[in-house]
C-alpha cells in the first residue's frame, strides 16, 4: 500500500529534506522534494499526491500562503505542517487551514510516520466512505427504477385484468352493433348519403373499438408466435417497405445506417416490427411539415469472461418537436398520449415496451424540446440460444366443392332470428350456447355435421 502514497516534501533547507525522503522512502513511501512554495505549487498542478509536508517558515511564499494555495488547487489534499517556532497563534492559524496535523521541529522519525500513518489510514476511510456512498447512490437509483418498473407493471397488469374481463361484454355489443349497422345498409335506400355516411361512421368507430380493445389484452398475453433466428436489418428494412411511402409523401426522409456486423437474434419477429411501427408513427407525428428519421443498428460486443452480455442496439433519432422533460416518464403509461388526435389510443409505447421486456431488453427515450426525440432499443445477445416455441395446432380445412361461411352469435340484434341475419348476409347463422371461446376462434374449423370457416364471428 506504501508504495502507491505519493508524498510531497516543502521545505527549504536541504538537510531536512534529505533526512525526510530517507525515513519515508525506507518505509516504501514515494517521495518528491522542493525548496520552496511556488515549486510545490507547480508540481501538485502537474502530479497528484495523497499528502503534503509544508515547513511554515520560508523565504518567498510562506507556508501558510502555501497551504491556502495548495487549497484551491486540491481542497481534499491531505497537509502536514512542520515548525520551529511553535505558537498558539500558527496553530490556530492551521486549524482554519483543515491542516491534518502539526508537527514541532525537531522531531523524532516515529512521531512524523505516525502522523504519516493516520493520515494514510483517513484518506483509506475517506476513499471507501465515497465508494460506499456512490454504490448507495447507485442501489437507490436502481430501486427507484425497480419501483417505477413494478408500479408500471403493476399498472399494465391491473389494466390487463380489468380489459380481459370487460372485453367479452364489450365484443359483444360491438357484435351487435355491427351486425345491425350492415343489415340497415341492406335496407337503406343507396341515395340517401346522410344515412349512408352514418352507417359508415358506426362501423368505423366500431372497428376501432374493437382495435382498442385487442390493444388492451395484448398488454397482458404473451406473444402467440414463436421466437425464431431473425435478422434484425432485414426485419427493419422490412418494416420501412410498408410505410416508407406514407412517410415521403409527409416529407420525411429515412437515413438508415446498418451495422452488417449485427449477430441473428431470437424474436417474435411480428412483435418485434410492431415496436418498430409505433416507434416511426410516433416519429412521423412529431414531424408534421417533414423532417429527418435517422435509424441506426449497432453491435456491442462483450469479450467472454466478461461480465454482462453483448447487445444490439436500434436506434431512431427524430427531428420532430419533442417531447416537455415533465412527460418523459409518463409516455410509457397506458393511455397516456402526447396527441391531440382523438384516434390515438396512448397505448402504442406501452406495448412496445411490454413486448421488448418480453425479449429481455430495455427500451430508453431521450427528448429534447425543438430539436428532436431519440428511443433506443437494447436487446441482449445470448450466448445460448433458448428457442421458446408456442406450439399451435392447426385445422385441416376439407369442405369440398363449396365453401359455407358460418356466423356464430350468442345474441341476436333486435329480437331478429338467425335466419333473418343470415339470409341478409348471404351466410349461415346459428345461435349457440356455451363459452363462445371454447366453440370457434376466428379461421378455425367449426364442425357440427359439417364444415364451416368463421370468417367473422360476432357476438364473441
Amino acid at each position: 500500500m506504501e508504495e502507491n502514497i505519493h508524498i510531497l516534501v516543502v521545505d527549504s533547507q536541504q538537510d531536512m529534506r534529505d533526512v525526510l525522503a530517507d525515513i519515508l522512502q525506507d518505509e516504501g513511501y514515494r517521495v518528491t522534494t522542493v525548496e520552496n512554495g511556488y515549486e510545490a505549487l507547480e508540481r501538485v498542478r502537474a502530479i497528484s499526491f495523497n499528502i503534503v509536508i509544508v515547513d511554515i517558515k520560508m523565504p518567498g511564499l510562506s507556508g501558510m500562503k502555501l497551504i491556502r494555495q495548495l487549497r484551491e488547487v486540491d481542497s481534499k489534499l491531505t497537509i502536514i505542517i512542520m515548525t520551529g517556532y511553535s505558537s498558539l497563534e500558527t496553530a490556530i492559524e492551521a486549524g482554519r487551514a483543515e491542516v491534518y496535523d502539526y508537527i514541532t521541529k525537531p522531531f523524532q522519525a516515529e512521531e512524523m510516520l505516525l502522523a504519516i500513518k493516520r493520515a494514510v489510514k483517513e484518506q483509506e476511510i475517506f476513499t471507501e466512505n465515497k465508494k460506499l456512498l456512490k454504490e448507495l447512490e447507485e442501489a437507490k437509483r436502481n430501486l427507484k427504477e425497480s419501483q417505477e418498473r413494478l408500479y408500471r407493471s403493476e399498472k399494465s397488469a391491473n389494466i390487463g385484468r380489468l380489459a380481459a374481463g370487460v372485453s367479452h361484454e364489450l365484443k359483444n355489443l360491438l357484435g351487435i352493433i355491427n351486425v345491425v349497422a350492415h343489415c340497415l345498409k341492406k335496407k337503406v335506400d343507396k341515395d340517401d348519403e346522410k344515412a349512408t355516411k352514418y352507417l359508415r361512421t358506426i362501423e368505423k368507430e366500431v372497428n376501432h373499438s374493437n382495435q382498442l380493445i385487442l390493444n388492451l389484452l395484448s398488454l397482458s398475453r404473451p406473444a402467440e408466435g414463436g421466437f425464431v433466428l431473425t435478422d434484425i436489418n432485414e426485419l427493419l428494412k422490412e418494416t420501412f417497405s410498408l410505410i416508407e411511402h406514407q412517410l415521403s409523401l409527409q416529407n420525411i426522409k429515412v437515413i438508415a445506417e446498418y451495422d452488417p456486423s449485427l449477430p441473428q437474434m431470437p424474436v417474435e419477429a411480428n412483435q418485434m416490427k410492431q415496436v418498430f411501427t409505433n416507434i416511426i408513427f410516433n416519429a412521423q407525428e412529431a414531424m408534421p411539415m417533414g423532417g429527418e428519421l435517422h435509424i441506426a443498428t449497432r453491435f456491442q460486443e462483450v469479450p467472454l469472461g466478461l461480465n454482462g452480455s453483448s447487445v444490439v442496439e436500434i436506434k431512431f433519432e427524430d427531428t420532430g418537436y419533442g417531447i416537455p422533460e415533465k412527460n418523459l416518464k409518463k409516455i410509457f403509461d397506458p393511455f397516456f398520449s402526447t396527441s391531440d388526435r382523438e384516434e390515438k389510443s396512448g397505448l402504442g409505447l406501452p406495448i412496445s415496451q411490454d413486448i421488448i421486456r418480453r425479449h429481455d431488453g430495455n427500451i430508453e427515450v431521450k427528448s429534447q424540446l425543438n430539436v428532436g426525440t431519440t428511443f433506443i432499443i437494447k436487446l441482449p445477445v445470448k450466448r445460448k440460444i433458448e428457442k421458446k416455441v408456442i406450439q399451435k395446432e392447426e385445422a385441416t380445412l376439407d369442405i369440398g366443392m363449396e365453401e359455407k361461411i358460418l356466423i356464430l352469435m350468442k345474441t341476436t340484434p333486435g329480437g331478429m332470428k338467425p335466419d333473418d341475419i343470415g339470409k341478409i348476409l348471404g351466410v349461415d347463422s346459428k345461435l349457440v350456447s356455451g363459452t363462445m371461446e371454447k366453440l370457434v376462434t376466428e379461421g378455425v374449423v367449426f364442425k357440427e355435421g359439417e364444415n364451416y370457416r368463421a370468417a367473422s364471428v360476432y357476438s364473441t
